[in-house]
């Protein structure tokens, strides 16, 4: 995860790829971990309607505040088959959220979200385990499994890197001190780390279903 003052000095590399890889004829968005200030509030697409679930309660009332999704449900990730029927929903999201779970939650999530969506399944995640403790009061931040974009591709899915290099991170993610010299490199970057999953810091994957 990346501090918002932090993504403040970056391009928004993101919500551009994201807005590639979400099918324009898409209509329903499930956002799984929104959290309170998600990158789908400068999608361009305003067709789209926009559900956001998370487990945090001040996460999705401050989002709330912020007017980001059309629709939000405070609840495990893990019970979202419970919330929603099968092949009810478009796309289905999580960005920044399976690592937060243990490796088997973190698969039985995605196979969950594969089960719900109609067409797409996106996922954002650290190259590998990256350790992160428990900050602003959310013990729901600590990091507990990784994954490599070798481990996302034989599960079916695409890999796009990014956020630029691995190696020029640190060892841990401090949310209270945003590295400017590694947003300025990141900036540079990124474009080309893009088709270097591998070797990025963060894994944009995504799965097509109906192909």
């Amino acid at each position: 995860m990346i501090s918002e003052s932090l993504r403040k000095l970056r391009p928004d590399f993101l919500r551009r790829e994201l807005e590639k890889i979400i099918l324009p004829d898409c209509r329903t968005l499930l956002d799984v971990g929104c959290g309170e200030n998600s990158v789908v509030r400068n999608f361009k697409n305003k067709n789209i309607r926009k559900i956001g679930l998370d487990i945090f309660p001040e996460a999705i009332e401050k989002s709330k505040k912020r007017n980001i999704h059309d629709e939000y449900i405070c609840g495990n990730a893990l019970e979202i088959d419970k919330l929603f029927e099968s092949k009810s929903i478009d796309c289905v999201m999580a960005l920044d959220l399976v690592e937060h779970l243990e490796k088997e939650e973190a698969a039985e999530l995605i196979r969950k979200m594969e089960k719900i969506a109609k067409r797409a399944v996106v996922i954002q995640t650290p190259n590998g385990f990256f350790p992160q403790g428990e900050y602003e009061d959310n013990r729901h931040q600590v990091h507990k499994c990784g994954f490599s974009s070798e481990e996302l591709k034989k599960m079916g899915f695409k890999v796009v890197g990014m956020d630029g290099p691995k190696f020029f991170r640190k060892k841990s993610f401090d949310a209270n001190q945003p590295n400017v010299l590694y947003s300025i490199v990141a900036n540079i970057l990124d474009p080309v780390y893009r088709f270097f999953p591998e070797k990025s810091f963060n894994l944009l994957a995504y799965k097509y279903l109906d192909e």
